[in-house]
């Protein structure tokens, strides 16, 4: 039954009372994705109920059972790809017209299949596991001259970071030469994992993804959460003179 018919207010009217909120602008973005896991499957769940327009994400992994406590996946989807299934949960989620695709390829392999597949992106979202994949995303996004966003928990279940590049600041791989971290969130699949850290640092890339995209003032480049201590910022991540991805040649 239609909302109106209920006397109630349409679906995205909340987050619009935000007096720095565009619903239309939302709808009109691509955000494309690497990894459809535990944090890269919740991350998409909360854009396509917030009214993202257009989804992409790639990941050539299958689904485990001992996924589904973390991860955007039912019983039934065992053994399927991640990304494909992702897709297909996506558009039951959407709360909008959107466009959801997922590709079972992983990244960079996707552009010899689908070239196309990540074209005219507004963001990049790398939730991925390993730091190949990492600087792999980062050099991309440089090189598309498209903000990204990359995000990590720990296998402590305590701790996890949400990282901003774009082209005025450092990259990913900058990172690393201003920050020394206790874990820089590289995750092992078999180690323990828990929804609770995979649930919060979504938040944090969902809030990233949302200032990124409606132009807000974001006031850290860098953050980082220990569940146990508290939480660390970095407002800038500086260009290392030597770094063979964004440093000056």
């Amino acid at each position: 039954m239609e909302a109106e018919h209920l006397g109630e207010d349409e679906v995205h009217h909340r987050q619009k009372l935000l007096r720095n909120w565009d619903q239309h602008k939302l709808a009109t973005q691509k955000v494309a994705c690497i990894g459809a896991g535990g944090l890269g499957s919740r991350v998409l769940q909360n854009l396509a109920r917030m009214g993202i327009g257009h989804i992409a994400v790639c990941d050539g992994d299958y689904i485990e059972l001992s996924n589904l406590h973390t991860h955007f996946f039912y019983h039934d989807q065992v053994g399927g790809n991640k990304a494909t299934n992702l897709a297909g949960n996506l558009t039951k989620e959407c709360t909008h017209e959107a466009q959801i695709e997922g590709y079972a390829e992983d990244f960079p392999d996707i552009f010899s299949k689908y070239p196309h597949a990540f074209e005219n992106s507004s963001l990049l979202l790398c939730m991925v596991d390993n730091e190949e994949t990492r600087y792999g995303a980062s050099k991309y996004a440089f090189e598309e001259n498209i903000p990204a966003v990359f995000a990590a928990v720990s296998n402590t279940t305590l701790n996890g970071y949400v990282f901003v590049q774009n082209n005025q600041n450092g990259c990913f791989r900058c990172l690393w030469h201003s920050v020394t971290s206790k874990e820089k969130g590289r995750v092992v699949c078999k180690f323990p994992s828990v929804i609770y850290i995979h649930a919060t640092m979504a938040g944090m890339v969902t809030y990233a993804t949302t200032a990124i995209l409606l132009d807000w003032v974001l006031q850290w480049s860098y953050f980082e959460l220990f569940l146990n201590e508290g939480a660390r910022t970095i407002d800038r991540v500086e260009k290392y003179e030597n770094c063979h991805i964004c440093g000056r040649k």
